[in-house]
């Protein structure tokens, strides 16, 4: 009885074992790819290549189709893109110039974070008519924010 109860436990210890380093491989590709790796869509549930029913929840991938344009009224710019598989909520980082980031947008001249938006978004009439404006946006669930999308950028009107 002893003697089954050490095999057990070392058969235990190894299949948790197989499913740590299973998990650890996974985490360590998907974030080495900037969270491609084996995705099902971009974000949610993906695929770890693990035994079946495994899988590793992720944060979304970024958005893509971003655009941005005009108004519709004075001191607007609304801006678009297309939802993200496992997505909660978009953050929508905004400056007055080229290269704004989730990272620096702050330091930036009129930089802004609009949080929990959707597509569209319709900037308040609050923007300077005639000056262009930069926008990324980041998608966002439980297990965290996105890498920012390619920059889109609109005069207001």
């Amino acid at each position: 009885m002893f003697e089954k109860s050490i095999m057990e436990r070392k058969q235990n210890f190894k299949l948790y074992h197989f499913y740590a380093k299973c998990l650890l491989l996974s985490f360590v590709f998907l974030t080495g790819c900037g969270g491609g790796g084996y995705s099902s869509g971009g974000g949610g549930m993906i695929s770890s290549g693990c035994p079946s029913g495994m899988s590793i929840l992720v944060v979304p991938a970024a958005p893509t189709n971003v655009s941005a344009s005009s108004g519709p009224a004075a001191g607007e710019v609304t801006v678009t893109w297309s939802p993200v598989p496992g997505a909660a909520s978009y953050n929508l980082y905004m400056a007055a110039v080229s290269g704004v980031t989730k990272s620096n947008y702050s330091t930036l001249s009129g930089g802004m974070l609009h949080s929990k938006v959707c597509s569209p978004f319709i900037h308040p009439p609050t923007l300077t008519g005639g000056t262009t404006y930069y926008f990324v946006v980041t998608a966002v669930n439980i297990y965290g924010e996105s890498p920012d999308s390619a920059q889109a950028s609109a005069p207001a009107k």
